[in-house]
């Protein structure tokens, strides 16, 4: 099975000079954790709901001042949409993440893979790995 079958499209982004609390807004009404941040049309990292927690309300940041750029993770992964799921899956356990940019063949952004989409969608066992390896405590990446 291909990740294009099971990843979230129209995927929403924010430009990097954007606020955490324009961050937060949107996460909330798109229901979603993690917004991907551009500038100039690319994107350059990616903000999560974790990185709004930990990086900014925990240091007493100011979320209406604080820019994405100030906080976002800027190590971006991904993956083609035409990859295979175990090939999305061993990239989420090598880098201990629990979702992944998906681009065309052009590059572009198409969507998003998370570990919820693999778990719903294909055996159980897989994405129990991902969890175990994702799960392990890390430091968290900027």
């Amino acid at each position: 099975m291909d990740v294009f079958e099971i990843m979230t499209r129209n995927v929403d982004s924010l430009p990097s000079n954007y606020t955490v609390l324009d961050a937060a807004k949107k996460m909330r009404t798109l229901n979603v954790g993690v917004l991907p941040v551009t500038e100039e049309g690319h994107v350059v990292g990616m903000i999560t709901d974790r990185d709004i927690v930990v990086r900014a309300i925990s240091e007493e940041l100011n979320p209406g001042n604080t820019s994405l750029k100030e906080v976002m993770s800027r190590e971006i992964f991904s993956c083609k949409e035409n990859a295979d799921i175990a090939e999305a899956a061993k990239i989420m356990e090598e880098r201990r993440v629990r979702r992944l940019l998906v681009q065309n063949n052009e590059g572009s952004v198409t969507g998003i893979i998370s570990l919820g989409d693999i778990a719903t969608h294909v055996q159980k066992e897989l994405s129990g790995e991902i969890l175990q390896q994702v799960s392990e405590p890390s430091f968290p990446r900027r």
